[in-house]
């Protein structure tokens, strides 16, 4: 996909409660609003380089702007809950600093499913080393110069080389400002780091933190999803009550 196209899906309309919007959920992005009230509109985005092209975007604020800017295109207005899995959760975190700078508290909570904050990131990838032994392969390397030279759709394991080498160089480039809005991480009991997974270091509101029977690959599956929704569906049934919708 061009980063002409739009990525934004929207997967449930719903009426009258907060909107969640989730970033690179993947599965979840399928089966979570399926555990979570069944009028809360729901909507995703999906990875950048759909069907194998390459990914346009390669920075975080940039990705989040074009984001942003694809919610407003479609007349999807705040507040909503923004949550993002892995990657995506730094893509939320940013997305909420810069629309949360022009209209405070319009994303009244940030979800992070098992997404490192951008200190911890390198730390974690590493940490899991069968993912790394797969796509840190100068031999995948190699073979990916040809696609991106002359723009040509890549196989499956060559193109997920791509997104993954293309989000871990924007995370090593982002630098992350402190945040006063609610987070709540969402933590894979099984994978790698400390419970907050690092966002403490730029929480500078509420910093809510749940574990999940989970590993970081299933927590978007069931049964883990559901776990995940459960605490979701809480958090922000709190917020509206404190915080009824306009109209």
């Amino acid at each position: 996909m061009s980063a002409s196209k739009s990525h934004l899906v929207r997967v449930r309309e719903g009426e009258g409660l907060l909107p969640v919007v989730c970033v690179h959920g993947d599965e979840a992005n399928k089966l979570l609003p399926g555990h979570l009230d069944d009028k809360r509109p729901f909507y995703a985005f999906i990875h950048q380089g759909f069907g194998g092209t390459r990914v346009r975007l390669n920075r975080l604020e940039t990705i989040a702007r074009r984001f942003l800017k694809e919610l407003s295109d479609a007349m999807i207005k705040p507040p909503f809950v923004l949550c993002g899995y892995s990657f995506g959760g730094l893509v939320a975190f940013e997305m909420a600093q810069q629309i949360n700078k022009k209209s405070p508290d319009a994303v009244p909570l940030v979800a992070l499913i098992d997404s490192y904050s951008p200190d911890l990131h390198v730390q974690a990838m590493k940490a899991d080393q069968q993912f790394y032994v797969r796509v840190k392969n100068g031999i995948i390397k190699a073979a990916l110069m040809p696609y991106l030279a002359t723009d040509a759709r890549m196989p499956g394991k060559l193109h997920h080389y791509h997104i993954i080498s293309t989000y871990d160089k924007a995370v090593k480039a982002y630098t992350p400002k402190p945040f006063s809005g609610r987070l709540m991480v969402l933590k894979a009991q099984d994978a790698w780091g400390p419970d907050d997974l690092g966002w403490s270091s730029v929480a500078g509101g509420e910093l809510d933190v749940y574990q999940v029977p989970a590993d970081h690959f299933n927590i978007i599956k069931e049964p883990s999803i559901g776990f995940v929704a459960e605490a979701l569906e809480q958090r922000i049934r709190a917020i509206e009550l404190a915080r009824p919708l306009a109209g």
